[in-house]
This record gives C-alpha cells, structure tokens and sequence, in this order.
C-alpha cells in the first residue's frame, strides 16, 4: 500500500503541521481514507466573512468533539470528489415468500385462430373421397363408392369400389394387392373406412376378395357396423388392418384308445306282419346246364301254379337242388276216364329250370383278343357257348369267375344267334395278375333270351393280345 501521506498531500487534506489528518486503509487494493475531522482548537476571534471556499471531499463522520460556541457561517464551499465505491456487503438470507395475492378478473374471450392444416395419416391407410353413388365400376381418380348405402346395415356382403389412385394422386395397386398376403382364402383381414375430419363416423367390414379391374379394385366385404352418416364428397380414410395367416397343422392326436367293453342286449322288437303269398305261373322248361359249383343257398322263393306236364326228355345230368316250394291245394279228384291205347314214346326234351335257378358253365377256359377286335367269342369247345336255348326266359343275374392282365379292363357282351348284342358288362381289371376274381351284376331290368332260344358270352374290343381266363358264367333267371 502507497504511504498514506502520498495521498493526504494530493487530496489537499494535511493538517496545518503538514500531518495527514484522516487515517487510511486498503480494500481490495482500494484506499479508503477515513477521520477527516482533526482535533478542536482554541476559538479563535471571529473573522471576516471569507468568500466561498471550494467544496471539500466529504469524508467520513468523525469522533464528536466537545462543542464550541457557534461560529459564524462560513459560505457553503464546493462539492468534493466523491469518493471509492464501498465493498460489496453479503447477500442477507431469502425473505419469506409473501402470501398469494387474490385472483384478478377474468379477462374477456380472445378471437379463434384460424384452423391448423389436415394432419398426416399412418399405418396401412389410403385417403380417398367418398362417392354417395351405389354403381358398380370405377368410380372416378381418388374416390371410392359402396355397393349400397352407407348406413345400410343388412347384414351380408358388401362391395367396395376403388380407384386405382388415391385422393393425394398416388397409384396404390401395390397397396390394394398386399391385402392378400394376409390371412387366407375367404377371410384377409378388416377395412375401416372413417371421416377424416370426424373419427366418430365410420364404416367397418371383413374383406373375403380383392379383384383387380380395369383402372379401379373391388373390395368384397362382409358387412360388420358403421356409426354416423358420412356424405358425398368428404374424404375418407381407409384402414386395413391384415389377419394373422394360417398356421401349420398340429401333430396328430394320441394313441387309439382301449375298445370300451360291449352294451347291454337291447330289446327284441317286435315281429313284423306276414307277407301275403302269391303264386306265380311255372316258367318253361330250360336247357340243361352243365353243373358248376355250388352256390351259396338262396332265399326260398315263392310257390309257381304246377305248370302242364311235357313230355318225357331224355335225362340230362342232375342240376342243382332248388328250394322247396309251398304246398299247393289239392285239386277236385276227376271223373275216371276211360284207358286209352299206349301212345309212341316221344323224345326227351329239356330240363325244366326252376325258378331262381342259376345257370352255369364251369368249363375252364381262356381267350386271347384278336387283335383288339370285338365278337370273338368263347365256350366249351365251340365257338359259341350257348348258355341258354330257351325263348323269352328273363335274366336278371350275371356272374363271372375270371383271372386276367391287371392293367386291362375287359368288356363282355352277351349276344343272341344272330349276334345281336343284348347287354353289356364292363369288368375292371384285375387287381393282381393271373388271379381268380369274380365279378357279379344284378339287373334291375330283367333281358330276355327273346325268340332266338340262344344266349351266348362274346368279348369284346380289347387292347391286342390280352389273356383271359374264364372259370365260370353264372345267369340267374326269374
């Protein structure tokens, strides 16, 4: 720090023995001078009235000294220099916050601003403009009409009809094509179609079909709900919201279970009426077969009238056992008639054939297709195997025990003697070669032997050179 006397001479504040009147210290490398004030002298005689002095630095208050009689006053001198500004004096604590002043008067409602732009619109959404017009076809770039009213709620199915450009001018076959990536046949997902402008009006559907036409899509819908009307020429949104995808098939169940243990008998019902008996007339004698196997034992049939008795045939082989007929009543007992001469002994005709006798051929055979020519044909020996020499007697059963090629379907015709054909069997191949296989075919229509007395098998057209083994015909006749 400068010597205070250094400042004391330049401030023009020395006593009068040339002593610095005022002590001095240092702040922050600021002088601060203090004590201005000297000690009290002896009151001198009162002079003359001196002119204003200059005014002096005010400095500090000194140390009050004992009063003086009052002298007079001097003129006002000038105004000193002011002096240093002070140190900074520490922040004093945060008063307490003062308690909150009553809410003033509602201020008057300001003027509405001006509405802000449309927002942008996220996810698998398009914007387009809604036509009120229930046509089907294209509705015009940027716009889309349902096949019926919105507020229509029939429940069923319902068209969307879409422009292939959106209502901001973008082409959105891509978008409309991507629905079908979704979900599966029948069900791809749900269409919201909702008022920009006003979420509570909206139309919702199930979309089951995308079809990509000429310039515009149609959307087909299952109808689900809509709140609130939307009108004509309002934009819409519409959202498509995708369904999950099929998922693979779950592993196959368990195991079968145990066989549970058998029911109760039910009751025995009730026995039913007894059919009323008919007889029907004796059918003419047939041709005697030859014997072939025996046959599983069919169901009795009806008692035939005792037909007239022929004459005596030579004797064939025996044919199969027939079932037994029902008892006919006895007739009236004639008149005796007188004896008449012995008659010429007449030949042996045909045996008879008893109604639902089957007739049969058990001779083994094979044929080979000429050529794939049809009316070759087969028998016991001959070329015919003449089954059956009696006419108009009705066939309504045809069997056949075969072995034959497993990739050839065979046909069979039976043709009367003046080879007419008058039916037709198509024989499935076999499933295993060269093994026997019987194939059978009842006829709803009976065909008859006609006037021709002959019935004969013939095979017909083949693929070429394709062997069958023929082990019995089977007809049955009523």
């Amino acid at each position: 720090m400068a010597d205070p006397a250094f400042y004391a001479k330049h401030l023009n504040i020395l006593g009068p023995t040339g002593e610095p009147v005022g002590a001095m210290t240092s702040l922050n490398g600021k002088v601060i001078i203090t004590n201005f004030d000297g000690p009290s002298g002896a009151t001198g005689a009162q002079g003359h009235t001196g002119s204003t002095g200059p005014t002096g630095i005010t400095g500090p208050t000194g140390i009050a000294g004992t009063t003086g009689p009052s002298g007079m006053n001097g003129d006002t001198g000038p105004t000193g220099f002011t002096g240093p500004q002070g140190a900074a004096s520490n922040t004093g604590a945060t008063g307490p916050t003062g308690a909150v002043g009553a809410t003033g008067v509602t201020g008057p409602q300001g003027v509405t601003g001006p509405s802000g732009s449309m927002g942008p619109y996220t996810g698998f959404a398009k914007a387009y403009n809604y036509d009120t017009t229930t046509t089907a076809g294209d509705p015009g770039t940027g716009k889309l009409r349902l096949s019926r009213a919105w507020n229509d709620q029939t429940p069923g199915t319902v068209s969307i009809y879409a422009d292939v450009n959106d209502a901001d001018g973008r082409e959105s076959s891509g978008w409309f094509n991507a629905m079908l990536t979704y979900g599966s046949t029948g069900y791809y997902g749900s269409i919201n179609l909702q008022v920009r402008t006003d979420a509570s009006r909206r139309w919702l559907g199930q979309v089951t079909n995308v079809v990509n036409n000429s310039g515009y899509y149609t959307l087909t819908t299952t109808y689900s709900d809509y709140d609130n009307l939307a009108y004509n020429g309002e934009q819409l949104i519409i959202t498509f919201t995708g369904a999950g995808r099929q998922g693979f098939t779950g592993p196959a169940g368990g195991p079968t279970g145990d066989v549970g243990s058998t029911g109760p008998t039910g009751a025995a019902g009730t026995m039913g009426a007894t059919g009323a008996e008919s007889t029907g007339p004796t059918g003419p004698m047939g041709q005697t077969g030859s014997i072939g196997p025996t046959g599983n034992v069919g169901p009795t049939g009806d008692a035939g009238q005792t037909g007239p008795i022929g004459p005596t045939g030579r004797t064939g082989p025996t044919g199969f056992t027939g079932p037994t007929g029902l008892q006919g009543a006895t007739g009236p007992t004639g008149a005796g008639g007188a004896t008449g001469s012995t008659g010429i002994t007449g030949p042996t005709g045909p045996q008879a054939v008893t109604p639902g006798q089957g007739l049969q051929d058990t001779s083994t055979f094979s044929f080979v297709s000429n050529s794939g020519v049809a009316g070759t044909s087969f028998g016991n020996g001959n070329d015919v195997i003449n089954l059956i020499n009696r006419p108009n007697l009705p066939i309504t059963y045809f069997g056949i025990v075969y072995a034959g090629d497993s990739s050839t379907t065979y046909t069979i015709t039976l043709q009367d003697s003046a080879n007419t054909v008058v039916h037709t069997f198509s024989i499935g191949a076999p499933a295993v070669s060269n093994t026997k296989y019987l194939y059978e075919s009842v006829l709803g229509t009976p065909i008859s032997t006609g006037s021709s007395r002959l019935l004969r098998v013939v095979l017909g057209t083949n693929p070429t050179n394709k062997t069958m083994t023929v082990y019995t015909i089977m007809l049955g006749c009523n």
